[in-house]
């Protein structure tokens, strides 16, 4: 009996060694690529603007993927907003307002748990 309850735990832990090993960390390199061929900002209802009010919509519920996070960089670098978006529905549309920041190139950044899309815009 001692030898069949030996076996079985031995089985469980080669088992679930196995399943653990399987696990790999993700990189926001890594998932970059897949992120950003499931989302594309052009053709997607999920990110539009008005350019006369200098206005830009994410509309969530159109979107291939679970954000976390929205961040709005200038040309340099700098960031100019960060919003925290993870608990709001899925039917939510985000709207940005660049009149705040004036003319000049920005980067919208749209995070997730496992990488990030970007698009630069420019406001005129």
């Amino acid at each position: 009996m001692q030898r069949l309850v030996t076996f079985i735990t031995a089985l469980t832990l080669i088992f679930l060694s196995q399943t653990l090993q399987a696990q790999t960390a993700t990189t926001e390199e890594n998932n970059f690529e897949s992120i950003a061929a499931t989302f594309d900002f052009d053709n997607d209802w999920g990110f539009y603007s008005d350019q006369n009010d200098q206005l830009y919509y994410i509309d969530f519920e159109n979107l291939k993927m679970n954000l976390s996070d929205i961040v709005v960089k200038n040309e340099n670098g700098e960031m100019l907003l960060e919003e925290e978006v993870m608990d709001l529905p899925v039917n939510t549309i985000f709207e940005i307002d660049f009149s705040e920041f004036g003319k000049g190139k920005y980067q919208i950044e749209l995070r997730s748990f496992t990488g990030f899309i970007h698009k630069d815009i420019e406001i005129k």
